[in-house]
């Protein structure tokens, strides 16, 4: 690891702040340390206290990326020839860079390397030779073009008549490099003719296949329009209840609402002369309830024979209608019980 500490006399913060230049030999009392050709593969975190450097030399190492030096944004000059870098994004904080010099690393994709030292406003400098990237076609016209402030271009100055000629070439190049279409290769095709119809009958299985879970999977929760409710007797008996207009009328509302039974009550009151009322006089206005009703109320009393035993017509006040019901089921069923075993 590269570590600025190891190369000063003074290792506190106060001398290391005052730091301007990090990686030459000699300089008044071990200001400049020396950083090259140490065989490091990284940067130390300690680069931070060093916020002063302007100049790095960290040549011949064996770096692979440059961190640890986002603090460091008063680098001007910094050094990376010979190493081993994949990336230049660790700069991308160096604001005021003029030199960068990174010849003989393993840098690549002359887009990404242009859209990362575009950033650059101030850079003069610059050496990418002995880099993949070198290779790569039209690279010396297309750097000068998209970096006009570079006056030395890998140990050359860039002379105006290369300005121009990038001028000319470079945008004519984007241009045909954005109009042609490439096609797109199947991937069928480096396989031979025995492949390609193994992978067809796998695809249609696995098709096939797909659907079938489909079909199974909507079968388990479709219902069938022609299957309808359980045909119990309950269903069959709402059914024939509310089929016809009249028995709707019939069955809407068999006891009247409190406010009725007050109006009632008092209607009552003034229809009977007595303040007492016998059997015969109640029976005789129960079938006058019965058959004509209170027209005012649109009211009937279901039937006449008040006094008759019927479970389903319990008009107790503390019983409910569920109440009356389950009583009726019981002495029903206890009925059919009976039954049995006189017949057993």
């Amino acid at each position: 690891m590269a570590d600025p500490y190891t190369c000063i006399v003074k290792k506190n913060r106060k001398y290391s702040s005052e730091c301007t230049e990090a990686g030459r030999l000699g300089g008044g009392e071990g200001v400049r340390v020396h950083l090259a050709n140490l065989g490091a593969e990284t940067l130390s975190k300690n680069f931070e206290h060093f916020g002063n450097l302007e100049v790095v030399w960290l040549q011949g190492n064996q770096l692979s990326r440059v961190e640890n030096l986002e603090s460091n944004f008063r680098i001007r000059e910094i050094y990376l020839q010979n190493n081993r870098l994949v990336s230049l994004a660790g700069l991308r904080s160096f604001k005021f860079l003029k030199v960068l010099l990174a010849s003989g690393n393993q840098l690549r994709n002359l887009e990404k390397q242009l859209a990362l030292l575009s950033r650059f406003a101030f850079l003069k400098k610059l050496d990418l030779f002995d880099n993949p990237v070198a290779e790569e076609p039209d690279y010396r016209l297309r750097l000068i073009y998209q970096l006009p402030q570079v006056e030395i271009l890998d140990q050359h100055s860039v002379k105006s008549a290369e300005r121009q000629r990038a001028d000319e070439v470079v945008p004519n190049l984007d241009k045909v490099s954005a109009a042609r279409v490439e096609k797109v290769k199947s991937k069928e095709q480096g396989f031979s003719l025995l492949e390609r119809q193994c992978i067809r009958e796998a695809r249609q299985i696995r098709d096939r296949r797909r659907k079938e879970e489909e079909a199974l999977l909507m079968r388990s929760i479709r219902v069938a329009p022609e299957v309808g409710p359980p045909d119990c007797k309950v269903f069959r008996w709402n059914r024939e209840r509310w089929s016809d207009p009249r028995m709707k009328l019939q069955h809407e509302q068999t006891r009247p609402t409190p406010w009725e039974c007050m109006e009632i009550q008092s209607w009552i009151e003034k229809k009977s002369e007595k303040k007492q009322l016998n059997k015969e006089d109640v029976e005789a206005l129960a079938k006058e309830l019965s058959s004509e009703g209170i027209v005012e109320f649109g009211r009937y009393l279901k039937t006449g024979g008040v006094f008759q035993e019927n479970p389903w017509e319990d008009t107790s006040q503390e019983t409910s209608m569920l109440g009356r019901t389950l009583k009726f089921h019981q002495e029903k069923m206890g009925q059919e019980l009976s039954a049995r075993l006189q017949c057993g």
